[in-house]
């Protein structure tokens, strides 16, 4: 590999360092306020509990498309053996908010608050230790 390819890899893997940085706290802010949705889901459909789900699945859409994004970055300096596990549970995540939106427009409440509470809080919080995993990959690589 060449000497400019090397530093612009180094550029790319410093960048996506610091973006999982700024990112690790959010996902815990999103899982806490998509469980307080599950909650408020279970006994009040009101606009207010509409708004603050509607609120935090546009949170977690635009989490989702960044996971996409540093994928292709991390890819774009390490190749295609990238470690599946680092993304399987945001693949399953986005499994999973498939069915929450099936549950929605069948509006079956409970459904979409266990959905929430039972498999996307544990796919958010396992997909962030995979963030701090690669995080720490390329720390090393640095």
């Amino acid at each position: 590999m060449n000497t400019s390819k090397v530093e612009e890899n180094n550029v790319i893997a410093h960048v996506l360092f610091n973006s999982i940085e700024e990112t690790k706290d959010t996902i815990g802010k999103i899982e806490d306020r998509l469980l307080d949705c599950a909650q408020n889901l279970r006994v009040n459909q009101d606009s207010d509990t509409f708004d603050m789900l509607a609120a935090n699945m546009d949170n977690l859409s635009q989490l989702i498309e960044y996971i996409s994004e540093l994928k292709n970055g991390l890819i774009s300096i390490k190749g295609d053996d990238l470690p599946a596990e680092f993304f399987e549970h945001w693949d399953r995540s986005i499994e999973v908010i498939r069915d929450m939106n099936l549950a929605f427009e069948s509006k079956d409440w409970v459904t979409v608050s266990d959905l929430i509470e039972y498999e996307l809080s544990p796919l958010l919080c396992e997909g962030g230790k995979g963030l701090i995993k690669i995080r720490d990959g390329l720390r090393s690589s640095s």
